[in-house]
């Protein structure tokens, strides 16, 4: 349906034009549709699972924005190094301990490489020297800054225990899913955000694009 919608004027995301574009499309390209047959429970359980995903990427985007915003007002270089690296599983761990200008630059460089290397043994050093040009670019301290260390290590923590437990909670979810999916004309197809995703497998037996619909 998404690529039904970049046919039409406008990007805004509304649930007026969502219903516009859908009913464009079933009068006038309905071959481009399929239903899906199955058990009812089937369907609701990948409802539920669908529904789970858009959460739990909402509550990643959130930690993640928070972190990095508080981050860029204290330290922006430092955010320019750590922030597009924050899903990493390497950097959480990182960061459960050390989420502060201040704590990384009292760690040091050894330590922190150390640390990465566990969890981003291809690039953790890489990553180390990063953070410790981030740390020597930036020597004036910025009014507020040991107040938010607090607040910093807060919302590290919150990505971390978001993350990790959503996406084996999620897996379960969908490994329980897949059998009567499968059955109902529902197929799993790529990964988004760390997460299962499910299209549809038309009449014809391919696999239409998740996104699509």
């Amino acid at each position: 349906m998404r690529r039904i919608a970049d046919l039409h004027v406008g990007h805004s995301k509304s649930d007026q034009r969502d219903a516009f574009v859908i009913a464009h499309a079933a009068r006038s390209l309905p071959h481009v549709l399929c239903t899906i047959t199955g058990e009812e429970e089937s369907v609701a359980e990948l409802c539920v699972l669908c529904t789970f995903d858009d959460d739990l990427v909402t509550q990643i985007s959130g930690a993640s924005n928070h972190y990095r915003a508080l981050l860029a007002k204290i330290h922006p270089a430092l955010e320019r190094a750590v922030g597009p690296r924050l899903a990493h599983p390497a950097m959480l761990d990182l960061l459960q301990d050390y989420a502060s200008p201040e704590a990384l630059r009292a760690a040091g460089h050894e330590r922190i490489e150390s640390r990465l290397l566990v969890r981003a043994p291809r690039i953790g050093s890489q990553m180390a020297d990063d953070i410790e040009r981030a740390l020597n670019e930036q020597f004036v301290i910025v009014p507020g800054t040991r107040g938010s260390g607090s607040v910093l290590v807060r919302h590290a923590g919150l990505s971390r225990r978001t993350v990790t437990p959503g996406r084996v909670e999620l897996d379960s979810i969908a490994a329980a899913a897949e059998p009567r999916c499968a059955d109902c004309g529902v197929v799993k197809r790529g990964r988004r955000a760390g997460v299962r995703v499910y299209g549809v497998r038309p009449p014809g037996g391919s696999t239409a694009d998740p996104a699509s619909g």
